[in-house]
């Protein structure tokens, strides 16, 4: 028999509503900050943050998948068959920290960290911003991710009692 194979959507992920909601987030923080000042606030500093957020994002996306892929690991988010806050909230944090392997297993995050070292990077050459900067970016951008990871975990129980209160 086969090992499972590993579903590994690049293409996918990159247009995924979890990272189009990532981007949008940080591209309305970005211009309600005014990160780099010199873009100016109106319009054309929106576009130009927007470029420059969806360079991060692509690099990111073609990053991590391409480790993954080489990896034979998966970086996506599963959620958990366990029962309980605290054990479903542990596994979404923890999920930021490991791949699964295609046997089942655990292993170390390289692709990841891979893809958001390449994110923040782009994101930094955009930006001009230093290595203290990159340090807060990249720590903003495990932060998001295990935010993501706990709505996508905890989602559908709080969708379907919101639908529950409005019938």
């Amino acid at each position: 028999m086969d090992p499972p194979e590993i579903h590994n959507p690049t293409f996918a992920n990159v247009f995924s509503t979890g990272t189009l909601a990532k981007f949008s987030l940080g591209l309305l923080y970005d211009q309600a900050t005014g990160a780099v000042p010199r873009w100016g606030a109106g319009a054309a500093g929106f576009r130009k943050r927007a470029e420059w957020r969806m360079a991060a994002l692509l690099s990111r996306t073609g990053a991590e998948y391409g480790v993954a892929h080489l990896r034979e690991t998966d970086p996506t988010y599963q959620r958990c068959h366990c029962k309980g806050f605290l054990p479903r909230s542990r596994h979404a944090i923890v999920s930021e920290f490991v791949e699964r392997r295609v046997d089942g297993g655990l292993a170390a995050p390289l692709a990841r960290f891979t893809g958001i070292a390449a994110s923040v990077g782009v994101t930094a050459f955009a930006q001009h911003s230093g290595v203290e900067d990159t340090g807060v970016h990249g720590m903003l951008v495990v932060g998001t991710d295990v935010g993501f990871n706990l709505l996508q975990e905890f989602g559908p129980e709080i969708k379907r009692t919101l639908l529950l209160r409005h019938k």
